[in-house]
């Protein structure tokens, strides 16, 4: 199993790596859930932004500790 950097719950600041054809809060997120290994390895959270409620599926390199 790989082992991930963040935990649930966990204040984390968000980037996003590539643009996904929308705004998306960046910033200050909560970690909401573990998501499966893809297959090409990349692991994935659902975070929640602080700011506006939103939630959204990222890749670990999109994240920072706060």
């Amino acid at each position: 199993m790989t082992a991930r950097k963040f935990r649930i719950g966990q204040m984390v600041f968000y980037r996003p790596t590539t643009r996904r054809g929308r705004v998306e809060p960046q910033g200050r997120c909560q970690v909401t859930m573990f998501l499966p290994l893809r297959d090409d390895g990349e692991l994935r959270y659902q975070i929640r932004s602080l700011q506006d409620g939103r939630e959204l599926v990222v890749k670990e390199k999109e994240l920072r500790p706060a």
